[in-house]
């Protein structure tokens, strides 16, 4: 943060281009693979069938689809283009934060076959880990007209279909990801200019 403050005042004050700070909650989607991630965790242990061990179940975090971020960044970056003086603007759900336990069990009971998940109880949360997160969205909802298009419950729901489908070889990863743009577009009624 302080970084991009920096480059603020430099841009503001030698003409530069503007700089906006975007922040999002905690981002899911398909093609996701990273580590010590929860949904590419239980991927990996979706596919291989052995037991998922869940460290912090009590956990909240603010979980998003991908694609409800990116249209925000795109309207961040639209406005301040058009001449808007924003500074730092947050992505996030809405509603409270689901639990981690909450996420996996809406992952597993669409997912097909059966899973073993097993929850440990919190203590292993590190001092540099919260146990509860949360975004306000609310300058971005006020300054940029951006809502969430997808609920928390949605945004895992559409992650565990992707990898379904990628996985059983009925979408390949382009197709699934044009599938989960196209539905946002259509059913979920957002306007680009």
């Amino acid at each position: 943060e302080s970084v991009v403050a920096a480059w603020q005042q430099i841009a503001k004050i030698s003409g530069g281009p503007k700089v906006i700070s975007v922040r999002a909650g905690n981002v899911i989607g398909g093609g996701d693979w990273a580590e010590d991630r929860l949904m590419p965790d239980l991927i990996r242990g979706l596919v291989s069938g052995g037991p998922i061990e869940i460290r912090n179940p009590r956990s909240t975090r603010p979980w998003q689809h991908v694609l409800d971020p990116l249209h925000g960044y795109l309207l961040g970056l639209e406005a301040i283009l058009e001449g808007a003086d924003i500074k730092t603007v947050n992505f996030g759900p809405d509603g409270e934060s689901m639990t981690v336990r909450e996420v996996v069990e809406v992952a597993t009971s669409i997912w097909p076959g059966e899973i073993s998940v097993k929850f440990g109880n919190n203590s292993e949360t590190s001092a540099m880990e919260a146990t509860n997160l949360h975004l306000d969205s609310s300058v971005a909802k006020e300054l940029l007209g951006w809502r969430p298009l997808w609920s928390q419950k949605d945004a895992v729901i559409a992650t565990i279909q992707w990898w379904n489908q990628f996985l059983s070889k009925t979408r390949t990863a382009e197709d699934s990801s044009l599938f989960d743009i196209n539905e946002l577009l259509r059913d979920k009624s957002i306007s680009l200019k």
